[in-house]
């Protein structure tokens, strides 16, 4: 498993950032990943005009929507993972 290198606890999603920086998910399994969350203006910017969808939590790489349970901050930049697969 990637270490995600996170920084303090989990947190409930009603105080997750929503200014797309980028944290750490876990879903209810407890399974843990990097996401962000994905603004109309964000995705408007990113995937163009013709692509509009609404707001959601995006896993990342691959912009797949996401249902977390709980957020925590991590160290990581998305400059640091750019190239994670």
């Amino acid at each position: 498993m990637t270490d995600l290198r996170r920084l303090g606890e989990f947190s409930g999603m009603d105080t997750a950032p929503g200014d797309g920086q980028l944290v750490i998910g876990r879903s209810g399994n407890g399974e843990e990943y990097l996401m962000r969350w994905r603004s109309p203006t964000r995705i408007l910017k990113e995937d163009g005009p013709d692509d509009q969808k609404p707001a959601y939590w995006a896993r990342w790489h691959g912009d797949d929507k996401v249902e977390p349970k709980e957020w925590a901050l991590t160290e990581l930049t998305m400059e640091d993972v750019l190239d994670w697969a």
